[in-house]
């Protein structure tokens, strides 16, 4: 069990992030009523070794991706709750980042719009977008594609121009 406490330790703290997160956003009370029901499960299991702050980190980034994530890919119950792997989808499904509920004309049009800029790409960047969204930090991407971290850099750009030409 945690050296922590949750009222005095964790509760605060998740709180004050998720509500400034989610400052402005019509749906904010829910939202953070998520990051706080999330937090205390993380809690129930965290080690000893788990800060409040990567309690309420794990929540707020877990509720944000609209739970998409496994927590045994990046849990605050692993060995080091502070290491620098960043979450991973398993699959990358582009109807994954709308919420239910979202307009269906909307997620239609994004998907279509999705499909005809992959056609514009050629096979690296094609490969970049699939690691990238799959979670792949940049140096793991370069190993795999070949190429400097940098150069990936310049590849995201690239992509994020060519998603903004296209009207997206």
């Amino acid at each position: 069990m945690s050296k922590y406490s949750w009222e005095p330790d964790i509760l605060p703290i998740v709180t004050h992030w998720a509500n400034h997160r989610w400052r402005g956003d019509p749906d904010k009370e829910a939202k953070v009523c998520d990051a706080q029901s999330s937090a205390w499960e993380f809690f129930q299991v965290a080690g000893e070794q788990a800060a409040p702050q990567s309690i309420a980190y794990y929540a707020i980034r877990f509720v944000a991706a609209g739970r998409q994530f496994r927590e045994s890919t990046r849990s605050v119950t692993g060995p080091n709750p502070r290491r620098s792997d960043k979450p991973r989808r398993a699959v990358f499904e582009p109807s994954q980042i709308f919420r239910t509920g979202d307009d269906p004309a909307r997620i239609a049009a994004f998907r279509d719009l999705y499909r005809v800029w992959l056609t514009t790409l050629n096979d690296r960047q094609r490969r970049v977008v699939e690691l990238l969204a799959t979670g792949e930090r940049t140096d793991a991407t370069a190993a795999q594609c070949g190429v400097t971290t940098g150069r990936i850099s310049q590849i995201r750009r690239e992509l994020e121009k060519r998603w903004q030409e296209l009207g997206a």
